[in-house]
């Protein structure tokens, strides 16, 4: 009995210790704060992060980071997926204000663009346009004019 509670508490211990996906604890943390200083909700970070653990092996991810590269953009849109789709998070919308301002729109003209785009346009949606460099799609551009008025 004892022989097979010291394997217990032996093994215990190593699946404590050992993920099985390579990813040390800090790069897990930074992966979800990096994710929190965007505006998302924890849960919305846990999954992302999960996500991007099961995409992405360790290696290929340290690798992706050392040459400056970010997560493959079928990784990027899978993570975008996790959040409340008809909800950006605030840094994203923020961000989107503040480029639609330089841009020569008003505060008010930007954020009822932003707001109006939430709900018409999924966060994956975005996500994968803005990474791919894809133009804003028309119904969005049209919807977006009453916003010009």
């Amino acid at each position: 009995m004892n022989k097979t509670l010291s394997i217990m508490v032996v093994l215990a211990g190593f699946m404590a210790g050992c993920r099985g996906d390579g990813y040390p604890d800090e790069v897990v943390e930074d992966l979800k704060n990096s994710c929190e200083e965007l505006g998302a909700l924890n849960a919305e970070c846990d999954c992302q992060v999960a996500k991007i653990r099961r995409m992405v092996p360790y290696e290929e991810y340290k690798q992706r980071k050392a040459r400056g590269e970010g997560l493959p953009i079928e990784v990027e849109v899978e993570a975008a997926r996790c959040v409340d789709q008809h909800h950006y998070p605030s840094r994203i919308v923020d961000a989107f204000i503040v480029g639609c301002i330089k841009d020569g729109g008003s505060f008010d003209q930007c954020a009822c663009i932003i707001r109006r785009r939430q709900k018409i346009q999924p966060y994956a949606d975005f996500v994968r346009d803005g990474l791919e460099g894809r133009p804003t799609p028309r119904e969005v551009v049209e919807d977006g004019m009453v916003c010009m008025k």
